[in-house]
């Protein structure tokens, strides 16, 4: 048989897929029969499933996409109440364990024959953007296979109209007028800057305006490019050290916060969110303000931190009252 063309698929093809989410669910869910780990893939992606065709039709965000199965999911094999920063720390860690695959051996050498046979390869496979091209940017794929070869069917406007975005990356909506502190202007004075030293003497770095951006030697292709939250979550588990990862290459020297803390609790970029949503409750800001300030709405999760974290206020309206009539 002669083959004129080979299209590959990249999760679970590539690479193995079920890898990164067990140590995942190990890491977040250390209670489950991680035996069962087989099963709870099936499940996971099931209930994925279930839930794709809503995102598409915009009845749904892909945040409550990974909200519900991870949490039906869970249900499935013991492990009730899932919480949504629970589901989403879990998104995270799998984020981040998913920068750290390798391509499957035997494909490698696969591959390496397929070149040598002259036979054109392609990629199809379906996900955001940005999270599929950052795993075949880790397994190498690029090397084998030319990007004009390279299908990545769901783009990340996830269905919505493309009038309805700016770019690739945000969606009109949730643009609004923030004040910052005197810190966070420092900071971003100070990265605007640095910004405008590699515009000057990077040639590989391509300004597109944006502020916080890749500026890696080691991948130059995305100078430029908007750093995704996962750059922080690997800055916040990575170890001090500066280990090899799994590719034999040394790891960016991280903080391994997890290992600090004095309570047990995997710490994800979003978790800061939730912290910044409590601090200015405890300072008595309204409700209405802070919902304004991060872009929800009432019912959203802002109104449940709000509500758990004024409780604790309710032991000081007995004194307040009392020096009335002192």
């Amino acid at each position: 048989m002669t083959y004129k063309n080979i299209v590959f698929d990249l999760d679970d093809t590539l690479y193995d897929h079920q890898l990164p989410f067990k140590r995942s669910v190990e890491k977040c869910f250390p209670t489950i029969d991680i035996q069962q780990i087989d099963n709870i893939c099936k499940r996971f992606r099931y209930w994925s499933d279930v839930a794709f065709p809503k995102y598409t039709k915009k009845l749904i965000s892909i945040e409550q996409l990974r909200i519900f199965r991870c949490q039906k999911t869970m249900e499935e094999f013991g492990i009730d109440s899932i919480s949504r920063t629970e589901a989403l720390d879990f998104q995270a860690d799998y984020e981040y364990e998913l920068d750290q695959i390798t391509m499957i051996p035997e494909i490698h050498q696969l591959l390496l024959a397929l070149h040598k046979n002259h036979i054109p390869i392609g990629i199809l496979t379906n996900g955001p953007v940005d999270l599929q091209s950052r795993k075949l940017q880790n397994i190498g794929a690029y090397q084998y296979f030319e990007k004009q070869n390279i299908i990545i069917s769901q783009s990340t406007h996830g269905g919505a109209a493309e009038n309805s975005y700016e770019g690739n990356v945000k969606n009109l909506q949730s643009y609004r007028n923030v004040q910052l502190s005197k810190r966070a202007i420092e900071i971003l004075k100070e990265e605007i800057e640095l910004n405008h030293q590699h515009i000057r003497f990077n040639p590989d770095y391509k300004d597109n305006g944006w502020i916080f951006t890749s500026k890696s030697r080691h991948k130059p292709d995305y100078n430029g490019t908007p750093l995704h939250y996962s750059v922080l979550n690997n800055f916040l588990n990575s170890p001090e050290n500066g280990k090899l990862n799994r590719k034999g290459n040394p790891k960016r020297a991280g903080i391994d916060i997890d290992n600090k803390l004095s309570f047990n609790k995997h710490i994800t970029a979003h978790i800061f969110r939730h912290t910044h949503i409590s601090f200015l409750a405890e300072q008595g800001i309204p409700l209405e303000a802070i919902q304004d300030r991060v872009g929800h709405s009432r019912g959203s999760r802002v109104t449940e931190i709000y509500l758990h974290i004024t409780k604790k206020t309710k032991d000081q309206i007995i004194p307040i009252l009392d020096t009335l009539t002192q």
